[in-house]
This record gives C-alpha cells, structure tokens and sequence, in this order.
C-alpha cells in the first residue's frame, strides 16, 4: 500500500538490498496505480517476479491486475496479457515442474475475454494453459495456492469458496494436474468460515498446514490453524489448544526439515 521507502517515492513496490537500503537498478517509475496483493519470483533464472493485485497501470503501462517484470524493473512484453483480468488477483504460485507456467487466483470471472472462475494455469508468454480444465470454476474467492510438491503435479487451494465446479468444498480442495479434484483428499464439511493460507509442512510426510479465520474443521474444534494429513483428516500430534484469538493471513515454513512453521 506504500508511496515511499525511506523518504524515496515508490509506488506500491520496491527491491531492497541486503542492508536494508533502496536496490536503484530496480527502477520502478511510477509504480503501480493501485494495490499489489503478491509478488513471485519466475524461478526460471532471469530474476524476473509476477507481481499481481488491483491495478490497471504500471509505469504508464496499461497492466490489468498481473504482469511480469524484468529484474529491472522493466514490463516483460513477452508476457502478454492482453486485457487482462476483469477482477483483484490476490495470489501467484509458480507450477513446481519447471515449466514457468504460473497458477493465479483471486477475485476475477474473466481473463483476456475468456471465462475462467478466480482460477487459472498461464503459460509462460501469458496464454492461458488449456490442460487445466476448470469446469466451473470455484464459486467465490480463492486466497492462496500451493504445489503439492510431491511430484503429482497436484495443487491445494483454499479461500472463502464453498463449491468448486458444482462439487461442495467448504474452503479447501486438492485438484489434480487436470483440473479434477482429487478425491483422496476428503474434507467432509471443510472450513466454517474464511481460509486464507496454505502451505506444505516440508517435512517429506505430504502434510498442509492451513490458517485464516476459521474455528471448525470438518466439525473438529480448531482456531485459526491446523495440520492436515495428506488425506484430509486432522493430524492430531499438531494441538494448537485454543488456537489464535485472530485471523491468520499468513503460514511459512522454517525450511530446515523439522516441518515447524
């Protein structure tokens, strides 16, 4: 939401170097013209990010809510959008298979003229990637999504939705590398009310953990976050007793292989 960095002006984004201080090979213009809600690096060596949100301008650039920049700060044409999406995006997770693709959720019915329901997989030059068929689509809100990370290409998506392409999933759901749901990960009632984050424990035991501003999972008392098997069912060795007095926006993993966070 910031304007500047230490008195210098920067426009809803900035790369900071290791002390701290303003990266100025990252040259940013004018910024954004609106919110930015995720930032994920491309991953395929350029030291490119995909930067997502409210926007419709970038440096003067027309970007409806997604583009991708150089490490320089620069629009990278060979993204192309078109129009964009008609609504916020809110989370981009790059496709663990090395591809470049990218998955991208959020607020939004539409990209570029196509009818795609607050998800979607992109190509690396911006097309949309038609072998994930969606049906449908999720029936509200998507906030976050995660890679399974276990080679299936699968990914995780949790959100305020309680349907996806007509099937009930109360705010979590696994989908398959095509598009279908994964029926191995059963959630029953799912979440009563908001999730907002999800991530894989890391540990090697195909575990999620997952936070927002729920306090029941699947009719298992359990506030704000919870672990979760790789079936769906609770993992009872992770109690959180109370849990949080608040929403968590929020989970990351140490990365050390102790599967805390």
């Amino acid at each position: 939401w910031f304007t500047a960095q230490n008195g210098a002006g920067r426009n809803v984004i900035a790369r900071l170097n290791p002390d701290g201080t303003l990266e100025s090979a990252f040259n940013v213009g004018t910024g954004f013209n609106n919110l930015v809600y995720a930032i994920t690096p491309a991953g395929d060596g350029t030291g490119d990010i995909y930067v997502g949100g409210e926007f419709t301008d970038y440096n003067g650039t027309a970007r409806n809510r997604l583009l991708r920049l150089n490490s320089n700060g620069t629009v990278d044409a060979g993204f192309a959008v078109g129009t964009g999406f008609d609504n916020f995006v809110y989370v981009i997770a790059a496709a663990d298979d090395g591809t470049g693709d990218v998955y991208v959720g959020g607020e939004f019915t539409e990209y570029n003229g196509l009818a795609r329901n607050r998800i979607l997989r992109l190509n690396s030059d911006g097309t949309v990637d038609g072998a994930l068929v969606i049906g449908t689509g999720f029936d509200s809100t998507v906030a976050a999504i995660a890679p399974a990370g276990d080679g299936t290409g699968d990914i995780y998506v949790v959100g305020i939705f309680t349907s996806y392409d007509s099937a009930g999933r109360n705010g979590v759901a696994r989908l398959n590398s095509d598009g279908t749901i994964d029926g191995g990960f059963t959630v029953g009632t799912g979440f009563n009310n908001a999730v907002l984050a999800i991530e894989p424990a890391g540990d090697g035991s195909g575990d999620v953990y997952v936070g927002g501003d729920f306090t029941e999972y699947n009719g298992f008392g359990s506030s704000g976050v919870i672990r979760l098997n790789s079936d769906g069912t609770i993992d009872g060795a992770f109690a959180v007793g109370a849990g949080f007095n608040g929403i968590v926006h929020e989970i990351a993993p140490t990365g050390n292989g102790t599967g805390d966070v």
